[in-house]
């Protein structure tokens, strides 16, 4: 018994600050919308922050602002999801962007209807529009890895056409500068949702009007986090350790010499 408790010591100490070998990667459905904790103006940022996976940084193009849409529906819901609000004086035209008044007594983003079907839902739409979302994935923790996005709110049964996407992506190390790939184009299912597959090593997203409007829902990641201690034994006190199961083990040859 005191030898098999002196190996369970100096396995745990071989081990320490290491995950133990797990099974099947989990799979975790960000739902930003619900994550954001209101609809509304989120700013020209977000944090979005899992305990053991780490975060992920949405953030709006110069000019425009994060809008979460749909918070408390429930998932998935075609009318859920990140969009955007665009800066301006509330004189401003705009339509599913949205306008957030400069007033510093009105912070929080308003709208203005505009034509085609007086649709104003701060959405990502209309290619004669600028705004973007960039989704930063590089501070997800090692052994967390991206599989697929779902976009939302992409019909097909409005008069100037179907909705469609258009997402750029980068395995660049910094979503500052990214080298961004091809362009992938499409539009929605018959429940106005796209889910788009991610390889493991993509870093960046860049969600750009195309044509119509849409939503950026949720991304799945699958995997957990690397645990690393930030306490490390000191030399000296593995020394000790070394030392104290060499001594104890001599001990215990010793009494089997004497029986």
């Amino acid at each position: 018994m005191q030898i098999r408790s002196l190996v369970r010591a100096a396995t745990a100490a071989t081990i320490f600050g290491l995950v133990a070998p797990t099974g099947a990667r989990a799979q975790t459905i960000w739902d930003f919308a619900q994550m954001s904790g209101s609809t509304g103006d989120h700013g020209a940022s977000e944090s979005f922050f899992k305990a053991g996976l780490g975060t992920i940084l949405v953030t709006a193009s110069p000019g425009y602002d994060v809008y979460s849409k749909g918070f408390g529906l429930s998932y998935p819901n075609a009318e859920k999801g990140l969009g955007l609000c665009k800066l301006g004086s509330s004189g401003s035209s705009g339509e599913d962007e949205g306008i957030r008044t400069t007033s510093t007594i009105i912070t929080v983003c308003s709208f203005e209807s505009n034509s085609p079907n007086s649709r104003s839902d701060f959405e990502i739409g209309w290619s004669s529009w600028t705004g973007y979302l960039t989704v930063d994935l590089t501070q997800l923790l090692v052994g967390v890895d991206p599989r697929s996005m779902l976009l939302s709110s992409l019909q097909s049964t409005y008069g100037y056409g179907s909705d469609s996407y258009k997402v750029y992506t980068s395995t660049s190390s910094s979503c500052g500068s990214p080298t961004w790939g091809s362009a992938l184009t499409g539009g929605g299912d018959a429940n106005s949702y796209a889910s788009l597959s991610l390889l493991s090593t993509i870093n960046c997203i860049k969600i750009v009007p195309n044509n119509g409007d849409y939503l950026l829902e949720s991304i799945t990641t699958d995997g957990a986090g690397v645990r690393t201690d930030t306490t490390v034994p000191e030399p000296a006190s593995m020394t000790l350790l070394a030392t104290g199961l060499v001594g104890m083990m001599a001990a215990a040859r010793r009494r089997r010499n004497r029986k």
